[in-house]
């Protein structure tokens, strides 16, 4: 691969990301995803029922990695709730990763049942419950590779974000890794911090710079979606940038 700006990430992070991209190039191609079409966009459906809701977002996640005819059981659950200081402040911080699981397991029969698990709260904001199926299907396909996995247990989380962003979720999990807000109703008043995913910001923005390359998209086409300071950051890190790939 090529050359980019470390004005961003330092170059140790930057050579384990061209090092990654080159084993996932490898291992799934770069041409499952073309044109502008490669960076996913969600078309956050409203006003469905929220069964329906769930299973419209994992079809488009699922359509855009091309796994549309992989049969995969969801299973919502309970993850994340907030901490009751008194009874009226509620703050709630969330700082983990993708809010979901992959799990496969062997039936008594050989075969095999993959089952993807996520917080049921995410329903309410669709863009987070999209994110999370794009980290675990990143799950499913290296489940399926071919090649040993390329990285330490300690990274590999960091591995499946990488993977979800070779994908063409960046943008998507960039603009969420970090969110502050405020919450009021009759009866309390409250903050939320919410960090997600495992790369670090910067880290997530790196990776974007380099997906726009391998499809030859612009700059502009993920700049307009990102959050400003984000947008910013993938300027810095495309200023003198050249790449090359091999399949």
């Amino acid at each position: 691969m090529g050359w980019f700006s470390t004005r961003i990430v330092d170059h140790h992070v930057a050579e384990w990301q061209f090092e990654n991209f080159e084993w996932l190039i490898r291992q799934y191609g770069s041409g499952h995803l073309s044109g502008s079409d490669a960076l996913y966009s969600s078309n956050k459906p409203t006003e469905e029922p929220e069964k329906q809701i769930v299973k419209t977002i994992f079809f488009e996640v699922m359509s855009h990695i091309g796994l549309q005819d992989i049969e995969i059981e969801l299973v919502p659950t309970i993850e994340n709730k907030p901490w009751q200081v008194d009874d009226l402040l509620v703050v709630q911080t969330e700082n983990h990763g993708a809010m979901g699981r992959y799990i496969c397991e062997q039936l008594t029969d050989g075969s095999y049942k993959e089952t993807i698990t996520y917080d049921q709260d995410l329903i309410a904001t669709p863009e987070l419950l999209a994110g999370t199926f794009a980290h675990e299907l990143s799950h499913l396909l290296h489940n399926r590779a071919t090649e040993k996995i390329p990285v330490e247990d300690e990274l590999y989380e960091l591995f499946t974000d990488l993977t979800a962003i070779f994908l063409g979720f960046g943008v998507l999990l960039a603009n969420q890794k970090f969110d502050f807000s405020q919450t009021q109703s009759n009866s309390s008043q409250g903050w939320r911090s919410q960090s997600t995913g495992y790369l670090p910001e910067a880290d997530m923005i790196f990776a974007t710079a380099i997906f726009l390359a391998i499809y030859q998209l612009p700059e502009q086409l993920a700049a307009n979606s990102l959050k400003p300071h984000l947008a910013k950051l993938l300027t810095k890190a495309n200023e003198g940038a050249t790449i090359s790939t091999r399949n």
